[in-house]
């Protein structure tokens, strides 16, 4: 049974449905490269102290680090992020696969960027916490490669499958 476009998706598939598929792309782009350091900290979080300072109570930021509700959160964000694109894109299913494809690329980017950068990071954060965070820092860096490796290939197999159904719907049409 074929699905009429009117019927799925947004109606027209136009100019409204590609700014807010490139709107929700951004938010996906974002949760995934906060996901990974929520992780790295959620993972370390039992084996660091953190201090207490003016503004931030030590015992409240341990505890947010080593429940599940934050990267629990971001995880869900995420999928219904990435859901929200298929139903957005139903009638045109190839701007699906672009739009995630591109997310992972820029989430890849920017991951190893934040990786490189992380010692230089910890400079912005007040002293007490510079010298805690180092090692978080160094753990980080090492996972932002292997996680961006591995955001490149999935960014680069949803490119490939759009340009698969471009080059599909060119020969058949």
């Amino acid at each position: 049974m074929k699905h009429d476009k009117k019927e799925w998706g947004l109606p027209g598939n136009g100019w409204f449905s590609a700014a807010i598929t490139a709107s929700v792309s951004l938010l996906v782009t974002i949760f995934l490269v906060f996901l990974l350091p929520t992780l790295v900290f959620h993972a370390l979080a039992d084996t660091m102290e953190f201090p207490s300072s003016q503004h931030v109570d030590g015992e409240a930021l341990a505890e947010a680090f080593t429940s599940w509700y934050l990267p629990g959160f971001l995880f869900l964000c995420l999928l219904a992020s990435l859901l929200l694109i298929w139903i957005i894109n139903w009638g045109r299913i190839r701007n699906a696969f672009l739009a995630v494809g591109i997310s992972a690329l820029l989430a890849g980017f920017f991951s190893v960027t934040i990786g490189i950068a992380s010692r230089s990071l910890l400079g912005l954060l007040p002293g007490v916490y510079q010298s805690q965070l180092l090692g978080a820092a160094d753990v980080y860096r090492e996972l932002a490669f292997a996680f961006s490796l591995v955001l490149t290939v999935v960014g680069v197999f949803f490119l490939s499958v759009y340009a698969d159904i471009v080059i599909l719907r060119r020969n058949k049409g």
